[in-house]
């Protein structure tokens, strides 16, 4: 596996204080193909000792762990839209929601799309007001009984930005 320049991974340094120690550990690394994609590996390292116990070398086993990480991530993303949901009371401020969708996002590492946003429901699909993925708390109109809205938290993995597609739907 290639870690091409990305070195700030703590597990990168319980992998060398545990060889060093002659250690056992298994560590989770960023590591990226050789077409530049990136994959999650998780690397199980032992010590393999001599009749003398003194380490001569190491064994290791590595496995793509990238399907769970995306799992990860999914529920990590999930949160954002729970801690929002808390927020959807009467008399609650309308920011008070949307910045609870940014904090949430940023807790966990993804970025706020600004493009896009929800809106509330009632005889037209999309009506006023727009919800959208970021806000100040104290800010915006107070929600009332019976609002509907289209609460619909959109965060990226890396940058903020979105690319519409020539369809003018397809993100």
């Amino acid at each position: 596996f290639l870690m091409r320049d990305d070195f700030n991974q703590p597990d990168l340094l319980n992998l060398e204080q545990a060889m060093a120690a002659g250690e056992e550990c298994q560590v989770v690394l960023r590591s990226y193909r050789k077409d530049g994609s990136l994959f999650w590996n998780e690397l199980s390292v032992s010590p393999v000792r001599d009749e003398h116990g003194i380490v001569n070398h190491f064994v290791g086993i590595t496995e793509d762990i990238t399907e769970r990480k995306r799992g990860e991530e999914i529920l990590r993303a999930t949160s954002a839209l729970q801690r929002a949901i808390g927020f959807a009371r009467a008399d609650q401020r309308l920011g008070d929601l949307c910045a609870a969708i940014e904090d949430g996002a940023i807790r966990n590492h993804f970025s706020v799309v600004r493009e896009f946003v929800g809106h509330g429901v009632g005889r037209k699909l999309h009506e006023e007001p727009q919800v959208p993925n970021y806000g100040k708390r104290g800010s915006g109109p107070r929600l009332r009984q019976g609002m509907t809205l289209a609460i619909e938290p959109m965060i990226n993995l890396g940058a903020a930005g979105v690319r519409l597609l020539e369809d003018g739907w397809t993100v």
